[in-house]
């Protein structure tokens, strides 16, 4: 039942008038209604005769979002009214639906009582940004001549007026909020923002709403119609094509299999670490703004408990893109969200499972989600984890091999029974479902990832067409990640470095689980982890979690921890191989024995791993038994042994069974258990060679995005225990530098930025200075996100070397006065500067002032440069050059480049190119705005990258590189972020050619 004492009437002052409106007293104090009715001053709230004045609670700002609370102190504090959601997953009606609202037609102060019902299977013609607007239709009789006219309930001709806000209750559950007529259903509808809008808010903002509304676990809110519940059609699994028992018992195996965490077997015992005992949730943040958006596992959860059928969304269903560093947990989290998900689908189901896996999903469900500070998943969904490294490999063989086809081909191979891609597609149609697209960064080959690429866009091709709910997590780390999936359609979050109190909780968990039974061990331990994470030389050694389990690991056994990342595996390896090496046993002594052969043979093994994963249809780099034995008899063979199989073989099943950092994998392989284990053995690999072999190596990888660890790898050894190659190594990178792309893109100060990162030089003083020095020819590129890891970097090394600080200050004040390219970036990194915390704070905020100050006299190109960078990278910092923009047009980046000046004599050889390489390089447009101060905002319309494959042939003429080099330097100032994209594609371009074939030295033909 709805009390009619809830109904209030508001009044408010607004455009020059009073105005009234509708709201439901919901909650304690508490009044609910619309965003739009919030507009203006004065507000008060009508109870019967009693008015009071109200005050804002929690608003939307959203048009989209139709939703205000108000806060009325002067009114008695009532009982909250239960809200709940609406299901639209198929077609139904909620009867008994109910408005009391305050429409003009009543004349006065007179409250109407409006009877209906609710189509699920509809929505309005009108719709709200992002989220679908329902319709209430009337049942109860209106009074004649009162029409339903089109558009706002607020307009002067309607006889609404003043319904705008009336709460819409179904059996006493507050379910929406009235908004607008319904377009084409004519009289006796409107229009109402559903509740669940809510769940489409930031954090922050629905928690505040929720409050309230006295709603306490928005999770747990009930859903109408209930009589269609899941439950009452067989379960998640009932109905569908009858494969959902098939689905089932795949989805119990996996459940129970997928238990360890790698690296958990390693480190003194063989005690293995459960994902459920130590998992956290990985702290993620905003790509763009480098704002704090909580936890991945939390955010994706969130994400999922919105429906996303394209028919009820006015947006695209938007996926989600998890970008992280080496051993942040890209795949652990993966793994942990299917694990949930999985978990969840056996609550309420009629199905037995065994206890044990009754008990992990108990686990999963309790004590981990209270850790990831998440509720279970209120949407039930279908977790399909997808390895991209092993996708790619299939669609080597089958380029029209789909992802339904995959899928449905993994579990016939491995479950009871066959599943056809009919019947996933019927799954598909009827069942929410939760693509997790693991590794894309492990395919590293131009041809496969683009064959990838295509593969997920005819997926999500496929959901639109079957009006599927799915949502798509992709992972993949941020080296070598260039937009490949734009913004309109995909949210972008970066996975942040772990603080250090988030870092020592971890540890403490891997901690308490291994030495559950030894209170001194914790406490030595614990003592010895907490000194590390207060030592700000270690800070970034223990920023992800794989970091965090080898510092501990290595803790158990060492007093002073490691203090590079070099030096971490490598302390980490030799504490493994001594374990195996000290134990009383025949393998101990064959341990012993060929101490030598099994460094060489893992470091064999992660090189050629290393080349294999770079080639196209070899992503999943892995070796067969017999190959890793064919491996081991080759380095003895080069050792000058003969007819020694029968040792090779024994090196082999030490270096998998003994030593464990190689491990069985299905389908009778064997790789490394972790990718950072392979690229430091591969780093290894390298570094042992003659010193004339490691310079030219490092040189030939030093633009690769796929060895670019292993190439930190191996500099860091180098100057650890060849410290005399230092200045080679940054020099050979230089001369390097040759090609028109190579010298403008300064791959070395990329490199120099990466090594400062990693600290390679912190006890090195000279190098760091001259790491420093070539990390800045980084201003002199247009601004982008490599920029904020060079403002750590920078900031780091100057509170270690004075010299630097002069360095850096000279530079940034030669940039800033010459108000060209380098001055935009040179502001953006004061910008950066000035929001953070140090020495060049305070020096950073007096330059962003003189900045403003000149501005009003520097030429129109300048100023347009520095309020397109308040634009396009929005800092706090740089607020103060943002400016309001109106007169916005397009105009394609190949129109931009045509019209730009040019040699005579190229001017016709560069014209046949850039029709030539236009469509592909240049795609996209502008969106140029005119701001108050004349200045001219540029934005790209489209910043994907094109198909980088399709570059290969026109960009391997030195002719189309010159005209290419000669568009990009004539860009004009004021268009930097054109230079910035042609830049970014030219840079992945070169990134992303493969470069194993010129190794020196890596003869693995045999096998």
């Amino acid at each position: 039942m709805l009390e009619t004492e809830r109904a209030v009437l508001l009044r408010r002052f607004h455009g020059g008038s009073w105005r009234r409106g509708s709201g439901l007293w919901v909650n304690g104090h508490y009044v609910l209604t619309a965003d739009h009715c919030v507009d203006g001053a004065d507000h008060h709230v009508i109870v019967g005769k009693d008015q009071f004045p109200a005050k804002l609670l929690v608003r939307t700002r959203n048009v989209g979002i139709d939703l205000a609370v108000f806060e009325v102190p002067g009114l008695r504090a009532l009982e909250p009214m239960p809200c709940a959601r609406i299901d639209l997953s198929y077609a139904s009606k909620l009867d008994d639906c109910r408005v009391l609202a305050f429409p003009l037609w009543k004349k006065q102060r007179g409250r109407a009582q409006l009877d209906g019902y609710v189509p699920t299977g509809e929505l309005s013609g009108l719709r709200g940004h992002g989220v679908p607007l329902l319709t209430f239709k009337f049942t109860s009789p209106l009074p004649q001549g009162v029409p339903s006219p089109a558009g706002s309930l607020e307009q002067q001709d309607s006889p609404w007026q003043g319904a705008s806000g009336g709460v819409v209750v179904h059996r006493g559950h507050v379910i929406g909020v009235l908004r607008n007529h319904a377009l084409s259903e004519g009289d006796g509808s409107l229009t109402f923002t559903p509740i669940s809008a809510i769940d489409r808010l930031d954090p922050q903002l629905r928690q505040r709403f929720w409050l309230g509304l006295g709603v306490g676990e928005a999770s747990a809110l009930p859903t109408f119609p209930e009589s269609k519940a899941l439950s009452d059609r067989g379960g998640f699994f009932g109905g569908a094509a009858g494969i959902g028992p098939i689905i089932r018992g795949q989805l119990a195996d996996d459940l129970s299999d997928s238990t360890t965490v790698d690296l958990g077997h390693a480190g003194g015992t063989d005690q293995k670490l459960t994902l459920t005992a130590i998992a956290i949730d990985l702290p993620i943040q905003a790509l763009e703004d480098g704002d704090d958006a909580g936890g991945a596992a939390a955010y994706v959860i969130a994400r999922g408990d919105q429906h996303s059928r394209p028919s009820r969304m006015v947006e695209d269903p938007r996926s989600i893109v998890v970008l992280g560093g080496p051993g942040q947990g890209k795949t652990t989290l993966a793994q942990l969200l299917c694990q949930i998900y999985r978990a969840a689908l056996f609550v309420g189901e009629k199905t037995r499972i065994t206890p044990e896996a009754r008990a992990l999903r108990d686990e999963l469900l309790g004590g981990v989600l209270d850790r990831l500070d998440s509720q279970a998943p209120a949407v039930k969904r279908w977790p399909v984890y997808i390895s991209l490294d092993a996708y790619a490999d299939r669609l080597a063989d089958n380029p029209d091999l789909h992802l339904i086809r995959y899928v449905s081909d993994r579990i016939s191979r491995r479950a009871t029974g066959s599943i056809t891609v009919e019947d996933l597609t019927l799954w598909l149609e009827q069942r929410p479902w939760l693509v997790v697209l693991d590794g894309f960064d492990e395919v590293s080959d131009r041809h496969a990832r683009e064959a990838v690429m295509r593969q997920i866009v005819k997926f999500r091709a496929r959901v639109f067409d079957r009006d599927a709910d799915v949502l798509i997590v992709i992972t993949s780390r941020e080296q070598g990640y260039g937009n490949e999936f734009d913004s309109d359609r995909y949210d972008v979050v970066k996975l942040r470095s772990l603080w250090p109190d988030e870092a020592l909780a971890y540890a403490e968990r891997i901690i308490a689980v291994r030495h559950s039974g030894d209170l001194d061990q914790q406490d030595k331990v614990t003592s010895r982890v907490t000194r590390a994470v207060r030592d700000d030389q270690l800070v970034r050694l223990i920023g992800t979690p794989l970091q965090v389990t080898i510092m501990t690991l290595l803790l158990e056994k060492l007093p002073v921890p490691p203090r590079n990342r070099y030096a971490l595996f490598r302390e980490y390896y030799e504490i493994v191989f001594n374990r195996e090496k000290q134990k009383n046993s025949t393998d101990a002594r064959l341990i012993f024995a060929h101490a030598s052969h099994l460094h060489a043979l893992h470091e064999r093994a992660g090189m050629l791993l290393q080349m294999r994963s770079e080639q196209q249809g070899s992503a999943e780099a892995a070796l067969s038994t017999v190959q890793l034995q064919e491996l081991a008899a080759n380095l003895l063979r080069s050792l000058g042994y003969s007819g020694d199989d029968e040792v090779a073989e024994e090196l082999a099943r030490l270096a998998v069974d003994r030593l464990a950092l190689l491990t069985d994998r299905p389908g009778n392989s064997i790789a490394f258990v972790v990718r950072s284990l392979q690229e430091f053995m591969a780093a290894r690999w390298i570094t042992n060679r003659p010193d004339a072999d490691v310079i030219a190596n490092l040189t030939i990888l030093a633009a690769s995005a796929h060895w670019r660890d292993t190439w930190l790898l191996a500099a860091a050894r180098v100057v650890d225990e060849k410290p005399y190659l230092g200045d080679s190594v940054l020099n050979a990178v230089r001369t390097a530098e040759t090609g028109y792309f190579e010298y403008r893109l300064r791959s070395s100060a990329h490199l120099a930025m990466d090594l400062l990162w990693e600290r390679v030089a912190d006890k090195v003083p000279v190098l760091e200075k001259l790491l420093v020095r070539e990390a800045l020819h980084l201003i002199r590129q247009p601004p982008g996100l490599h920029l904020r890891t060079l403002a750590d970097v920078i900031a780091d090394a100057i509170t270690r070397t004075s010299e630097v600080s002069v360095m850096v200050d000279a530079e940034i004040e030669s940039d800033l006065g010459a108000k060209g390219l380098s001055a935009v970036s040179a502001l953006m990194l004061c910008g950066l500067w000035a929001i953070q915390s140090g020495p060049l704070v305070g020096r950073s905020r007096i330059r962003l002032n003189r900045v403003l100050a000149d501005l009003e006299t520097a030429d129109t190109e300048y100023r347009s440069a520095v309020v397109t960078l308040a634009a396009v990278h929005p800092l706090s910092s740089l607020r103060v050059f943002a400016h309001e923009v109106d007169d916005e047009k397009l105009l394609t980046i190949s129109e931009l480049c045509g019209s730009l000046p040019r040699s005579a004599a190229s001017i016709e050889e560069t014209d046949r190119i850039l029709e030539h390489v236009s469509k592909i390089l240049f795609a996209g447009e502008m969106q140029l705005s005119r701001a108050m101060d004349g200045s001219t905002v540029v934005r790209l319309e489209s910043s994907a990258v094109p198909d980088l494959a399709s570059l290969d042939v026109a960009l391997r003429d030195s002719r189309v590189q010159a005209a290419v080099a000669e568009i990009l330097d004539q860009i004009p100032l004021a268009y930097w972020p054109v230079a910035a994209f042609i830049r970014r594609v030219l840079g992945l371009w070169l990134e992303r050619r493969p470069v194993s074939d010129q190794i020196v030295g890596a003869d693995f033909t045999c096998l």
